[in-house]
């Protein structure tokens, strides 16, 4: 009865939504009697098989995502050798590589830094799975260090911390200090500037 654009909220009972999802846990908080809400907007539709497109391909997705989790320590292993980086890690793990000073004081804690940066796995440099110069004159992005909600993951703040204004450097970020998903990240990033 939807049409693109609209929205509507369904309210299923929670042991019928267990009846048909095989294998799902309840959150402590729910009981089996109780109801799950869910809002709803209706934002494409698209045909059956397009949608088994999407589904392929987000099981490959999930798979390259699994297989680089298996591999994660073979990969930083096979990475700092290809790169010849010599450094070692911090206590934290974080490898830091500088590849250009920069001028000034360090960066500390309470600074907002704006940055370009390139974030790809070690097993793939040229495929980023996020980067700051998406278009040619794509503007730097501005961090605040220390602030939970407009900060970076611990693993990168660490690095940034050792820079300087127009510094570049790769900092190598393990799993616990980034996203805790198993996968080591690695981030070249540029300083644009420090405030």
């Amino acid at each position: 009865t939807m049409k693109i654009g609209d929205s509507t909220t369904f309210m299923i009972r929670v042991d019928s939504l267990l009846k048909y999802t095989k294998g799902m846990r309840l959150p402590d908080f729910l009981d089996s009697s109780g109801y799950i809400g869910y809002v709803v907007k209706l934002d494409t539709i698209i045909s059956a098989v397009e949608f088994k497109k999407e589904m392929k391909r987000r099981a490959e997705e999930a798979r390259i995502q699994d297989d680089l989790k298996n591999n994660d320590a073979a990969n930083l292993a096979k990475f700092l050798a290809d790169n010849k980086y010599t450094a070692k890690p911090s206590a934290t793990g974080v490898y830091y590589i500088e590849k250009t000073a920069g001028k000034g004081a360090l960066i500390k804690t309470g600074q907002s830094v704006m940055v370009h940066y390139k974030g790809y796995y070690t097993n793939n440099v040229n495929a980023p799975f996020d980067e700051s110069k998406k278009q040619p004159n794509s503007p730097p992005v501005t961090f605040k260090l220390g602030d939970p909600q407009l900060g970076v993951i611990p693993g990168l703040e660490e690095g940034l911390i050792k820079m300087k204004k127009g510094g570049t450097a790769t900092i190598i970020v393990p799993a616990d200090q980034a996203y805790r998903d198993g996968l080591t990240r690695v981030f070249d990033i540029e300083i644009v500037d420090v405030q």
